[in-house]
């Protein structure tokens, strides 16, 4: 499949959508709006429109997926693990794979985070953490 040769915030949204999979689903995203928001601001981008030539598109779902992974993460962050009627429920696990997909995507979106910021640290909605400090966030 060919990679699109534009976007709109509607798409770009349905693609963050599509790279989470199931822990979209999981957690009843239709959309991805914020992870759109925060990626157009790291491309330094106020119109999706403007965003033309491969390397540009390519940066953008770079960030848009990093930004993606971080926003499920922190949704995933408050959901616990219990037992009950017999059965464990180990909603950690999901924790556990949003975590590893965001260690990917901050590795392939760090050399356009460098750009935004030298001095990069992880933000994680409402939290600051070193992108080292990742290990211990369980």
């Amino acid at each position: 499949m060919a990679y699109p040769t534009s976007y709109t915030e509607a798409t770009l949204s349905d693609f963050i959508v599509a790279q989470l999979g199931e822990i979209a689903t999981i957690l009843g995203m239709g959309s991805a709006q914020p992870a759109v928001d925060e990626a157009l601001a790291k491309c330094g981008i106020s119109d999706i429109a403007t965003i033309t030539g491969s390397d540009d598109l390519n940066k953008l779902r770079i960030i848009a997926r990093y930004e993606g992974w971080r926003l499920a993460m922190s949704s995933l962050a408050a959901r616990y693990d219990f037992e009950a009627d017999g059965g464990a429920f180990k909603r950690s696990q999901a924790f556990a794979n949003a975590k590893t997909n965001l260690a990917l995507a901050t590795a392939e979106a760090q050399p356009y985070l460098d750009e935004v910021n030298p001095s990069f640290a992880f933000h994680q909605y409402g939290q600051t953490y070193n992108i080292g400090d990742l290990d211990d966030q369980t």
